[in-house]
């Protein structure tokens, strides 16, 4: 099965507004991955757990505790594409 990654420009969302895009694209079927820019090391980081936007993620480079509450974030959907 083959999959088209859509990857959104760096532009941060409400966690509100994030919440809200992750109903929109589970319904249509699609994958959702956080995305945010650590508050600690400025590292881009894409959250490991799917369709989830917690109020607080923890850095997978640096350790430190990120809050989407306060900085917000992006996606990355993920939809496949199932064999002709």
């Amino acid at each position: 099965m083959a999959a088209i990654v859509f990857v959104n420009p760096v532009k941060d969302f409400t966690l509100a507004e994030l919440r809200e895009a992750l109903v929109g694209h589970r319904k249509l079927g699609k994958t959702v991955y956080a995305k945010y820019t650590c508050q600690h090391c400025g590292e881009r980081i894409r959250h490991d757990v799917p369709n989830s936007f917690p109020d607080k993620v923890t850095c997978s480079r640096c350790g430190g505790e990120h809050d989407l509450l306060k900085s917000g974030g992006n996606y990355l959907t993920i939809q496949s594409i199932p064999p002709s």
